[in-house]
């Protein structure tokens, strides 16, 4: 008999929003402009990174709720 292993959901990708330039980060898109690949996640994006459009920073990134999107 084989063990049954319970596998947890994969997490969906988020998007953020930049505050200053209403650019929108894609995790599952990632971000060509600054060679990021599709599918990094937020918290692996690095911390110095720019907004591609406006060169805000991290900081001035939200999360978009996808519940007020729908």
């Amino acid at each position: 008999m084989f063990p049954t292993f319970k596998h947890k959901p994969k997490e969906e990708y988020k998007s953020f929003i930049c505050t200053i330039c209403g650019y929108v980060y894609d995790e599952a898109q990632g971000c060509k402009e600054s060679k990021i690949a599709a599918g990094t996640r937020w918290d692996d994006v690095p911390w110095d990174w720019e907004c591609p459009h406006c060169d805000g920073g991290k900081e001035d990134f939200n999360l978009i709720d996808k519940k007020s999107r729908e």
